[in-house]
């Protein structure tokens, strides 16, 4: 079953608009007191957008729609644009509910909801809020005098630290009477899953199984087993454990992501959610019934390289959320399990990792939107999001009654190290308290240049190998720069610009200082040049996750679909990786023909491989684990030191000599659970 679409055409269905109310059959608008008639022209495209919601609606598709047997250019549509903005009281640069997307079209910028469901669950709200504050014995005036926002930023500000282990503590989750505390501890004595009493500091019990690695508890009340998920070098498993027989059970099988909780579980219906793949080899949501076990797949994704993954319902049962997107970008999804239609929650390139529901109208999330990750609050119905804090947390999560809310605080530290295959030696070279990673080697071998979170958004660095210095390159306000690579010439720097557009790429000059963009006409990251050539992968439109070129002023797109990664050898032929599936890959624009070059590589190692002359260096795991060469030319395989890399983001480069390597390594890496008490009153700042 796939999503139905809304027929909106010849009913009288009155919807809302955030604070507006539309009667699509007669072009009326109602915001109190305040009426707006729409012409017959204006309707029929806020009808449009209406019916398309959340999807983008095309300038090609209006014209074609609205001004049926017309010969008009688009300024018409700009016009009518521009006049529906005016009657809702909205602009083209706050876009609260028509927005523009550049070279795409417009998007409604609400979810609409139908006024009769709306009013529903207001009367519905009030009655048991009501309930509640006269059992109680609270005032309407002390329950709202203090914003939800403001109780939520203190709350965060004022977590304490619950654990303070060695290694990770992850995933962490409330039981449902906000007595007990599980998460998952990984540090080099292996893989645990810890349940710990929040009353009693002498309660605790753990859960192991030899050579898996374990994530994502679920506690359920109508339930005395835990479930989790299980990693082995193979494949993933849904478990689980009962503590009083010991007894492990397999439920089938999901699919592992290293960050995103894999498993969740809905209180009031015992229902667990969880990522697994679907025929068709998508990653999409599934939910079971321990009970019964029923399961049924209850989200579509449309392509192969979308995923969704970190599923939750809200408390009322109604919505289905999840994180959709791939390895750079993870936006939030909401499913209406009443009307059966999808809708985007969050907009930009940023990566979520994990979310939860606070009520049925609002989500806290975590994104790396502003640079460092931290808290989100979200209203669903408006779309609006507010910053909480809370530096590098994720993972939240509350009791039933949502007194309380744990998260956990993660901090990394990824140095760049240089191995020498001459000598043998392996130095770092660059180390710092933030995370660099992307090396590249100057053309002549003499320097590399990276990037850096030290200044919170990615900077771009260099490093001389002579000296011994590193310094500042290229910093922009308000942008992510990532993915150095250099120019053939040695001359210029490309690299990957993420800031409120989207992503894009440019060309640093070294000798000026300046910087210009590169002429894809799509959104694109990962550039690179070979023999004046431009390459890069696009992220967006018909042509998303394929490599482009640009070459004379044309841009061309590679047949390759689902590319996760590439890179150009010295002869132009392009190694690739793809999304989800296994296996180093080679492609010959000669005769338009991809081979694969290594079966086994592990899709999910697209960040561990590189490529210099006509050699791939590549991370491989194992009895005679290290780093390997693939001589492309002779189809010799060797390796070539036992030495790893292992960090987020790509993690290798090699000289052109082939005389040195540099290895990024997360030598550091911490994460502690917090908990948050969401009943404490909001502090006065004098």
């Amino acid at each position: 079953m796939k999503d139905d679409e809304l027929n909106l055409n010849g009913n009288a269905v009155v919807w809302t608009l955030a604070d507006w109310r539309y009667w699509p059959d007669t072009g009326k608008l109602q915001q109190g007191k305040q009426r707006q008639q729409l012409t017959h022209q204006q309707n029929q495209v806020l009808t449009l957008l209406l019916d398309s919601a959340p999807a983008v609606v095309s300038r090609e598709h209006f014209l074609e729609q609205v001004w049926v047997g017309k010969i008009v250019n688009e300024d018409a549509l700009s016009r009518t644009i521009a006049e529906l903005r005016k009657a809702l009281g909205d602009s083209a640069a706050q876009a609260r509910y028509i927005k523009t997307i550049p070279k795409k079209g417009y998007q409604l910028n609400v979810r609409p909801e139908p006024w009769l469901e709306r009013q529903r669950r207001q009367w519905l709200r009030v009655a048991a809020v009501s309930l509640l504050l006269l059992a109680g014995g609270l005032s309407w005036w002390s329950l709202f005098q203090q914003p939800l926002t403001g109780r939520l930023v203190n709350a965060v500000a004022n977590a304490s630290r619950i654990t303070a282990d060695p290694g990770m503590e992850q995933h962490s989750t409330l039981s449902a009477d906000g007595q007990w505390l599980s998460y998952v501890n990984n540090s080099s004595a292996g893989h645990q899953i810890v349940i710990r009493s929040l009353t009693d500091t002498n309660l605790q019990h753990t859960i192991e199984l030899p050579r898996h690695r374990l994530a994502s508890p679920v506690q359920l009340s109508a339930d005395e087993r835990i479930f989790f998920t299980a990693r082995d070098q193979s494949s993933c498993y849904l478990k689980s454990y009962h503590p009083e027989t010991r007894a492990f059970t397999d439920w089938g099988g999901c699919v592992f992501n290293g960050e995103s909780r894999l498993l969740n579980g809905h209180e009031p219906s015992g229902l667990l959610l969880y990522s697994a793949k679907t025929a068709e080899q998508r990653v999409a949501i599934f939910q079971l019934d321990p009970q019964s076990a029923e399961r049924q797949q209850i989200s579509w994704p449309s392509n192969i390289s979308e995923q969704d993954w970190s599923a939750q319902l809200s408390p009322d049962g109604q919505r289905l959320s999840f994180s959709r997107g791939n390895q750079s970008v993870r936006n939030l999804w909401v499913r209406d399990l009443q009307l059966g239609k999808s809708y985007q929650v969050t907009s930009g390139e940023h990566y979520s990792v994990s979310h939860q529901w606070l009520d049925d109208e609002h989500i806290i999330y975590d994104s790396d939107e502003n640079g460092s990750r931290q808290l989100w609050l979200l209203n669903v119905n408006d779309l609006s999001a507010t910053a909480l804090g809370g530096d590098g947390a994720q993972h939240p999560a509350f009791d039933q009654q949502r007194s309380m809310m744990s998260f956990q605080k993660v901090s990394y530290e990824a140095n760049i190290w240089l191995q020498d295959f001459r000598t043998g030696e392996l130095k770092r070279v660059i180390h710092s308290n933030k995370y660099d990673n992307y090396p590249a080697f100057a053309p002549d071998g003499s320097s590399f240049v990276f990037s850096s979170n030290r200044q919170d958004l990615g900077s771009i660095w260099k490093y001389d190998l002579t000296s011994g210095n590193e310094y500042l390159l290229l910093s922009i306000p308000g942008a992510k720069l990532t993915r150095p690579a250099w120019a053939d010439d040695g001359q210029a720097v490309l690299m990957t610009v993420n800031d409120d557009s989207g992503y894009w790429t440019l060309r640093y000059d070294l000798s000026s200082g300046s910087h210009q963009r590169l002429p894809f006409t799509h959104a694109n990251h990962s550039p690179m040049s070979h023999q004046g050539v431009w390459y890069a992968l696009a992220s967006d439109g018909e042509l998303n996750q394929r490599v482009l070129t640009w070459d004379a002023g044309t841009q061309h797109g590679l047949p390759m679909k689902n590319i996760s990664r590439f890179r150009v050898l010295d002869d132009g032929r392009v190694v690739y990786t793809h999304t989800n599936e296994d296996g180093l890959f080679i492609f010959d624009s000669r005769n338009q023909q991809s081979d694969v070059l290594l079966a086994d590589f592990p899709a999910a190692s697209l960040n561990l491989w590189t490529t210099v002359n006509q050699a791939v260096y590549f991370d491989r795991g194992g009895v005679r684990a290290g780093t390997w060469k693939l001589d492309i030319t002779s189809d010799h395989l060797s390796q070539v030191t036992s030495n790893r890399a292992y960090s987020v983001g790509v993690s290798m480069a090699v000289d052109r000599a082939e005389q040195q390597m540099l290895l990024v390594r997360t030598d550091r890496a911490e994460s502690d659970v917090f908990l948050a008490n969401l009943k404490e009153p909001l502090k006065r700042v004098h």
